[in-house]
């Protein structure tokens, strides 16, 4: 019997929306934690995906080294949010 696979057609909606004056646009701010894998990670990218399958959330921003504390890097991070179809904002700071 052939196998059946989910099929997620990425969609990259936040350059259309804040393109549009009248849309108002919503972005869900995720916090990294210090692992590059593990449950706080798995927890994040949980996150992002239910944002994505809710169709409400515009893009999800990554925050770097929140609070001055060490984190993975939001690069990393939000590569793999990225190819799971939600957009990203990456923040870096110095």
């Amino acid at each position: 019997m052939p196998r059946k696979y989910k099929v997620r057609i990425m969609i990259r909606v936040f350059e259309q929306e804040i393109a549009t004056p009248d849309n108002f646009v919503i972005t869900l701010e995720l916090v990294p934690g210090r692992q590059s894998t593990g449950r706080s990670i798995d927890t994040v990218l949980g996150i992002a995906k239910d944002a994505f399958d809710d169709g409400r959330i515009s893009a999800v921003s990554v925050t770097d080294n929140p609070g001055g504390n060490p984190s993975l890097s939001p690069d990393v991070l939000g590569h793999e949010i990225f190819r799971h179809g939600m957009d990203v904002i990456v923040h870096f700071t110095c």
